[in-house]
């Protein structure tokens, strides 16, 4: 996952560890103003090599992530026009979306909450 959590980094997104739960495992608010540096990148993946890798939305990454719940929520999205298109289910995942047009030209998921 460290190499996962790099690449995002380099990316320009703001990865932080997330548990199984997909709860921070850090405070995350005070990355939305300033991206951790390369080196906290690699002490948290070494203290928790085997947990995921969560991105902090909005201003700082350029991302924004949309939650579309079955087929009402993507029918939803598709109505939203341009700012919303080219979502699709990601393979073997359930419900989750993954769009082909982010912000930074990457391809960014947007998966099921917890409620």
């Amino acid at each position: 996952m460290i190499d996962a959590a790099r690449s995002y980094l380099r990316l320009g997104l703001v990865p932080i560890p997330v548990g199984a739960d997909k709860n921070p495992l850090v405070k995350w608010e005070p990355f939305q103003t300033e991206a951790p540096h390369a080196d906290q990148v690699d002490e948290w993946w070494t203290r928790w090599p085997e947990v995921g890798v969560g991105t902090v939305t909005g201003a700082i990454s350029g991302l924004v992530v949309l939650d579309a719940d079955g087929p009402e929520g993507r029918a939803s999205l598709r109505k939203r026009g341009p700012d919303a298109r080219r979502f699709y289910p990601a393979p073997g995942r359930g419900e989750p979306l993954r769009g082909l047009d982010g912000p930074r030209g990457g391809d960014a998921a947007a998966g099921r909450g917890a409620g």
